[in-house]
């Protein structure tokens, strides 16, 4: 029991697109916060949603380049086990 509960407590909390954008220098956490209340105001306005990362490139906050490297990054290692 002791060691499933350890196990637990090891738990890393998932990392998140915006904090691994500023952790790599691709952008600041203003730029993540303009680009938060965006997704926000367009989602409130009925328009179709926008992931972050698309979003964050279309305003010009990261290059395609930098959206592919963090996404390779964010990646299940389950996906990229063979079958």
């Amino acid at each position: 029991m002791r060691a499933s509960i350890g196990a637990m407590a090891v738990r890393k909390k998932p990392l998140r697109f915006g904090d691994l954008a500023v952790a790599k220098g691709f952008c600041t956490g203003k730029d993540v916060a303009q680009a938060l209340k965006l997704q926000a105001e367009q989602d409130a306005r009925g328009d179709r949603h926008q992931l972050l990362g698309i979003l964050m490139c279309r305003e010009g906050l990261l290059s395609t380049t930098q959206l592919i490297e963090m996404l390779k990054e964010l990646q299940p290692a389950a996906s990229s086990k063979p079958a």
